[in-house]
């Protein structure tokens, strides 16, 4: 696994972790370390409520980039509390992609053993202005 991907992990390690916030939330239970252009790395946690409120780790993560005017990821690692890497789910692909265009190009972790693919890989097929179109 290249360097990066083990940086990533273990910054996706520090923050991972379920955490009981209320009887009706937790969070942790998936954490996100993504890599920009700047070469700055950017975590999240998910958050989890009844009735189906929350968002995925990507997004809070992307919300702590975008917060530093950040849009090109490079890479991406999501890592449960159970220490699986998961890829995105399909609402974080599109969001991913649609932030920058680029982001096509992201590389993202598919399991501990290396195993990567480009978003452009897992999502080949993306929602434009009313229309399915080829991702460039």
């Amino acid at each position: 696994m290249d360097k990066d991907f083990v940086k990533l992990l273990s910054e996706a390690e520090k923050v991972v972790g379920k955490r009981i916030l209320s009887d009706y939330a937790d969070k942790g239970r998936v954490a996100c370390a993504l890599l920009c252009q700047s070469g700055k790395i950017y975590t999240g946690v998910d958050l989890n409520a009844k009735t189906s409120i929350g968002f995925c780790a990507e997004v809070a993560a992307i919300a702590d980039m975008i917060k530093h005017n950040e849009t090109r990821i490079l890479k991406l690692v999501a890592l449960s509390d159970s220490g699986v890497v998961y890829p995105p789910c399909g609402r974080c692909r599109e969001l991913v992609r649609k932030i920058n265009h680029e982001n096509a190009d992201t590389q993202i972790l598919l399991d501990k053993k290396g195993v990567k693919a480009t978003l452009r890989e897992l999502l080949p097929h993306m929602w434009v202005t009313g229309r399915v179109d080829k991702v460039v």
